[in-house]
């Protein structure tokens, strides 16, 4: 019990001298900006990095707090230091909206450094990742503009770079070259932005009217991921959704036999009679179509 105690009372005086050693620092805000001057310098940094010109406001503010020495989990307040949260909106697309942070540097005194040690200003910005889904997105758009008159296109709420798109059609031709234009666009704004995207393809255009897409957005994962067709499937149907076969990329032997013939593999304990309708899954990213990737097609039965 005395050694236990002893212990916790070296514990407590070393935490203790490792805390004083820490307030012995003395931490001064340096050049401060403004409000005025934050919004101008988030600008003029997006339009540095980007080219593109933008609004910032500012959402929010607090004081700063640092590190009371690196790496600790204590932090300590800076006077007249603030850390700042923005908004920031495209001004060629209102509706193309990211953030960004902005930190007051300061400078560190202690005994040891008495000229100080300069700590930066911090800032930091989601502007461009945001640009490169948005302008994925928009294309995605177009190119199913350009080819059905009936679609849906959603954010997918499980994955922050994912996107699920619904149509439905028989034409293979059709399809393969809407795809071709997804793979196209994907991997121009690969650097800008990573972006994943499911495509369920009908071919029933009665269920596909009947359906209720909108559920989509009900399912709720517990892992950041791309939906997977089943669970988007099943969400929108509220039907029981059985997987039948498998390919690698979009191949019309396998789309117009209902994966019947060309199928890399199948399902054959499946009995397809008591199926009342198929809905294939196209999954496609930027480097499914590198080296010897493919992109990858489920078909599944509902029931």
């Amino acid at each position: 019990m005395k050694n236990t105690k002893l212990s916790v009372v070296s514990a407590l005086l070393i935490s203790a001298l490792l805390l004083s050693g820490c307030d012995s620092k003395k931490r001064v805000v340096n050049n401060p900006l403004s409000e005025e001057e934050v919004i101008a310098y988030v600008q003029d940094q997006i339009y540095k990095e980007t080219g593109d010109e933008v609004t910032a406001e500012i959402d929010s503010k607090k004081q700063l707090k640092v590190p009371a020495w690196p790496y600790a989990a204590d932090s300590l307040k800076v006077k007249d230091a603030h850390q700042y949260f923005l908004k920031i909106t495209s001004n060629e697309y209102n509706d193309l909206v990211a953030s960004a942070t902005y930190k007051d540097g300061y400078i560190v005194y202690d005994k040891d450094d008495p000229e100080g040690s300069v700590c930066e200003p911090f800032f930091s910005d989601n502007y461009e990742s945001c640009k490169g889904f948005y302008c994925v997105k928009k294309e995605f758009t177009e190119a199913l503009d350009e080819r059905f008159d009936d679609y849906r296109i959603y954010d997918d709420e499980n994955d922050d770079t994912g996107l699920a798109i619904f149509i439905c059609s028989s034409d293979y031709e059709l399809i393969d070259d809407l795809l071709s234009s997804f793979k196209d666009i994907s991997i121009k704004y690969k650097k800008q932005e990573y972006v994943r995207y499911g495509v369920y393809i009908y071919k029933d255009e009665q269920v596909f009217k009947s359906t209720d897409f909108e559920r989509f957005k009900n399912v709720k994962l517990d892992h950041t991921a791309l939906t997977p067709g089943e669970d988007g499937i099943r969400e929108c149907s509220g039907k029981k959704v059985t997987k039948l076969a498998f390919d690698d990329g979009f191949y019309k032997d396998f789309f117009t036999s209902n994966g019947v013939s060309g199928a890399k593999g199948t399902y054959d304990d499946v009995d397809r009679d008591s199926l009342k309708y198929y809905v294939f899954w196209y999954r496609g990213e930027p480097n499914a179509f590198v080296d010897l990737h493919t992109p990858s097609i489920d078909l599944y039965g509902v029931k």
